[in-house]
């Protein structure tokens, strides 16, 4: 995949000077009433909806996902999820549908063209119809960290920029939808990228494409529509973690609180979703056309309406050729 997935502006660059200095009012960011923030919590797999306004999480639901990584879904609620299955390189891929409540493992993570080689994706991100993350795989002597895009049926990921090798930090994406715009967070910072010129070799590349700066490390978050970012700050030392959001226009840092609950939820990962009332929800699949045979049901009914037809064309063959004989 060689087209530009990201373009940097003068607007970011200044957003990121802005934001940098420290110099943007922290002004709250506001949720439309009809997006929803949810998480699945890492350590009980049990999904919440999480308040905006507070950061206060809902339980919904026992997804029963061990060890969740990651965590992206459409406007209906549909989507994907990874959990940790075995070693520290080794996740699955599963589907989930918070509308029944239902979660499907799809298959082992592995690097496309190499099966034998499994592989680990945090921070999933749905985008025009394709499902992105952040995928690392183990070489020796070391691992390598990639820009992938994942095959949603395969679970294969192909990896679409190289971050580095040896290393294990996670860099997460999050996907503006307004234009297309991928981010990514490497502990504290955000960065916008154009990935067709950064070179992460070069000492300091990164430094231009800077837009904002967190108080902790950075999670896998969301874009809301407005062009808010909504992120979790996990704090390793406490086991909790906070709601924090960024505005792309204002380029101003809120932490709107921990997300808390009545068990403990140590969440790396929201995903924002939910579609306007009048908007369309995303449709469902179309199922799979049917046999002919199916079509019909080969039911008694039918089969006895066929019988009657081969007699009734038999009947009168059988005059006809009498007649003639006559």
């Amino acid at each position: 995949m060689t087209a530009r997935l990201l373009t940097g502006s003068g607007v970011a660059v200044a957003v990121a000077a802005l934001t940098i200095l420290g110099c943007s009012p922290s002004v709250a960011a506001d949720l439309p009433d009809h997006q929803r923030i949810s998480t699945i919590d890492a350590a009980t797999g049990i999904f919440y909806d999480i308040d905006p306004s507070s950061g206060d999480a809902t339980a919904r639901w026992d997804t029963g996902l061990e060890n969740a990584q990651a965590l992206s879904l459409d406007a209906s609620g549909r989507g994907f999820a990874t959990t940790r299955t075995g070693q520290a390189w080794q996740s699955s891929l599963w589907a989930v549908d918070v509308t029944t409540q239902s979660v499907t493992e799809i298959a082992p993570i592995t690097l496309a063209g190499s099966p034998e080689t499994s592989g680990t994706c945090h921070s999933l991100q749905l985008s025009g119809g394709n499902l992105y993350a952040y995928c690392g795989f183990y070489e020796y002597p070391g691992g390598t960290n990639t820009y992938s895009v994942i095959d949603q049926l395969t679970g294969e990921f192909t990896p679409l920029f190289v971050f580095g090798r040896g290393g294990t930090e996670d860099i997460p994406p999050a996907i503006d939808p307004a234009d297309g715009t991928v981010f990514f967070a490497a502990g504290s910072s955000l960065f916008q990228f154009d990935l067709d010129t950064y070179d992460p070799t070069v000492p300091g590349a990164a430094d231009e494409y800077k837009v904002a700066e967190f108080p902790s490390f950075v999670g896998s978050g969301s874009f809301s529509e407005g062009s808010v970012l909504w992120v979790p700050l996990p704090d390793y030392v406490t086991q909790s973690t906070s709601l924090a959001t960024w505005d792309r226009e204002t380029g101003s840092i809120e932490v709107v609180g921990e997300i808390s609950s009545p068990a403990s939820v140590y969440a790396f990962v929201v995903a924002v979703w939910g579609t306007a009332p009048e908007e369309a929800a995303p449709a469902l699949p179309s199922p799979s056309p049917q046999p002919a045979l199916a079509a019909t049901g080969g039911a008694p009914v039918g089969l006895g309406v066929t019988a009657v037809a081969v007699l009734l064309v038999g009947g009168v063959m059988l005059v006809a050729s009498r007649r003639r004989a006559l």
